[in-house]
């Protein structure tokens, strides 16, 4: 495991934490990937924002 990988996750879970945020199910397993190599910034970011889209209210 890539210690620079586990920090960043860390450093995520923290910012989520202070915007009031708990990590799902799905980002879990997405950031036990990310720190295994099998996911990417990119991979993490595109479904952050898909995350997003979809809490977004319908109209906008």
């Amino acid at each position: 495991m890539s210690k620079t990988r586990r920090q960043d996750v860390a450093r995520m879970n923290a910012s989520f934490a202070l915007s009031g945020f708990t990590p799902d199910e799905q980002d879990l397993e997405n950031q036990r990937r990310y720190i295994l190599g099998e996911l990417t910034l990119d991979d993490l970011l595109a479904h952050a924002q898909a995350f997003a889209q979809a809490q977004r209210p319908s109209g906008d």
